[in-house]
């Protein structure tokens, strides 16, 4: 660790040491099979319903394990996002809404 800090200070990347660290973390997760994703909901959900959710990353997405981060968003009026990797799962009554709106202002 000490020379990792070393050669960040000597190229003058110190200020990127969060972004670097984060795409480790990132890289390490991959590897070893383990996948992030957050779950963005208006109505926290029950222990079994969060189970399925993770069951349902790890199908999709072929991983051994998820982390699942828990975030609050009352804007969303009902429902929730899933979010992971560079997918989302949008089933949130304002993404619902959101989407009606565009088809029918297309026609």
């Amino acid at each position: 660790m000490k020379n990792f800090l070393k050669v960040t200070c000597k190229y003058q990347k110190i200020g990127s040491i969060y972004e670097i660290l984060e795409a480790y973390g990132d890289y390490s997760r991959k590897q070893k099979g383990i996948l992030k994703a957050v779950l963005t909901y208006v109505t926290k959900p029950e222990e079994a319903q969060k189970e399925k959710m993770e069951d349902f990353l790890r199908r999709e997405f072929g991983a051994k394990e998820v982390i699942l981060t828990l975030r609050e968003d009352k804007s969303l009026i009902g429902g929730f996002i899933l979010s992971a990797g560079d997918k989302e799962f949008d089933w949130s009554l304002r993404g619902r809404y959101n989407n009606l709106r565009q088809k029918l202002t297309r026609r």
